[in-house]
């Protein structure tokens, strides 16, 4: 019976590689990482341009197998790196943590910025990142993978607003993107439906689950 089981995590492989989930679930599609396959609805997904999420949710398998033979990599089925935080200091994050995220969520207009550009054929692409120009040398797949690259970004900044946010999503979304503080977010609505403290308390929060998220 072999030792290899299950499917490797995504976020996993990435870390294996030194780069971004996007940049695995690309590799895998295009066949550039022949570690697994990438699936939408039992029918194997082999373009860039098919990673849209309007298509549906793609379903990423990667080879523990394939993984070890072509990193050395052994994955033995170990859940992803957890956390760091404690349930003592469930609202407490590194300052030096905290300041990372802080600015990669103020980078979110320039990502919306650069995604319409490049969408819309008006930028020729700027291989951000963790995309090396190298890799995919089709133009028509590059600029798919650069907006790729910024929707990622732009989507994971939002859902976890939401999910922090709630009904104060507008009012924690300003302040975690604009950098606007809870009077400066009364000055631009008027008013913020909630008190200070609980403004603050969901404004922690959010960055609590982005920590996690962000791998």
């Amino acid at each position: 019976m072999s030792k290899f089981k299950g499917s490797v995590p995504v976020i996993v492989a990435a870390k294996v590689y030194g780069k971004d989930p996007s940049w695995v679930r690309a590799g895998i599609i295009t066949g550039y990482l022949p570690i697994g396959t990438a699936t939408r609805n039992g029918q194997k997904v082999t373009k860039i341009e098919e990673m849209d999420s309007k298509y549906g949710r793609i379903n990423y398998y990667i080879s523990p197998e394939l993984l070890y033979q072509h990193t050395g990599y052994e994955w033995k089925g170990e859940t992803p790196m957890r956390s760091e935080l404690s349930m003592k200091s469930e609202n407490f994050i590194d300052r030096e943590r905290f300041l990372e995220l802080k600015h990669f969520c103020r980078q979110y207009d320039i990502w919306k910025k650069m995604y319409r550009l490049i969408d819309s054929g008006s930028l020729p692409v700027i291989d951000p990142g963790a995309i090396r120009s190298g890799d995919i040398p089709d133009p028509t797949s590059k600029a798919a993978l650069a907006c790729l690259y910024y929707k990622d970004r732009m989507e994971l900044v939002e859902r976890t607003v939401k999910d922090c946010g709630g009904d104060l999503y507008t009012y924690i979304f300003d302040g975690v993107t604009k950098g606007l503080s809870y009077e400066e977010l009364e000055g631009k609505y008027g008013r913020v439906p909630c008190s200070r403290d609980t403004y603050y308390d969901r404004y922690r929060k959010f960055f609590v689950l982005l920590h996690q998220r962000r791998k």
